[in-house]
């Protein structure tokens, strides 16, 4: 049985991973990054995208939403002063994850697909990262003080840096931790004494539209080049959307300048992560 796991799932505009480091710790890493202006994705290694650590109680209530036990749920995750908040919803027949101003949604083979990942993992990680085995340290008779002092403190080969091998296989998948500027790509692993969590849950038998609120309502738009806004598509050519935005005022849209997926439905309110240019030359905002 492998140790690690490590799934991507891409859109036309963004991309969500799944990593569990090891199946001796009790979280797994959602990351995400997206496509920018210059139509190139955005490289971890270089402190670009963002990713949080779930723990086995939020994997619990994400994998409620993906066997549609519950319509909603969503989190917030504080750390050294920066909010991230994370919601996974319903809306018709497609899963939207959000995560911070991140939209990726799924269709039904990436969501089976995610559900048995997360199921499995769940298992595993109950298994191998709740037991006190991995906690116990393994050493052999000693024939002198020295061989005494270095074998007393000997631990378990997959306990052996448990810190450097998370970081060594989160850089391995292209995201660096060392090198991330924002606070919550500085997020220490082992320490979990800076997060904050608050929880909501919307219970429902059933996924429900008319229930089934913005996705991508919790985008944060601070220092980001493009803001979130709320609109329905009036309008669709291969190149341009026409939205109306909720003041009423209606404009055409360039594809290429909306960064996050979306719904090409008519008349549905959603939200669209645009270019902050293309907003103030159409003045929808000032």
């Amino acid at each position: 049985m492998t140790n690690t796991h490590d799934q991507s799932f891409f859109g036309q505009n963004v991309a969500v991973f799944v990593q569990s480091t090891s199946k001796y710790e009790d979280f797994i890493f959602l990351k995400c990054i997206k496509r920018k202006v210059d139509n190139l994705w955005e490289k971890p290694s270089q402190g670009e995208g963002k990713y949080v650590k779930m723990s086995l109680g939020e994997m619990v209530m994400i994998l409620k939403v993906l066997k549609a036990e519950i319509e909603s749920w969503s989190t917030y995750h504080s750390f050294k002063d920066e909010g991230t908040n994370i919601s996974f919803n319903w809306s018709h027949d497609i899963l939207w994850i959000n995560i911070g101003d991140y939209s990726k949604k799924l269709k039904s083979p990436q969501i089976e697909i995610f559900t048995l990942l997360l199921d499995h993992l769940l298992k595993e990680k109950i298994e191998f990262a709740t037991g006190s085995k991995k906690k116990e340290n393994v050493s052999k008779p000693v024939k002198t003080d020295t061989e005494t002092s270095n074998k007393a403190t000997s631990v378990p080969r997959h306990l052996e840096s448990s810190d450097n091998k998370n970081l060594k296989s989160i850089k391995h998948s292209g995201f660096n931790l060392s090198n991330q500027n924002d606070s919550e790509n500085q997020y220490d692993p082992l320490n979990k004494k800076n997060v904050y969590v608050k929880e909501e849950i919307v219970r429902s038998k059933r996924p429900s539209i008319k229930n089934s609120k913005s996705y991508g309502k919790f985008a944060n738009e601070k220092d980001s080049e493009a803001r979130n806004v709320r609109g329905e598509i009036r309008r669709a050519t291969k190149k341009a959307l026409l939205i109306q935005f909720q003041d009423g005022l209606e404009a055409w849209i360039p594809k290429s300048t909306v960064h996050n997926d979306f719904s090409t439905e008519t008349d549905h309110l959603q939200s669209f992560l645009i270019d902050k240019w293309v907003l103030e030359k159409n003045q929808v905002i000032s």
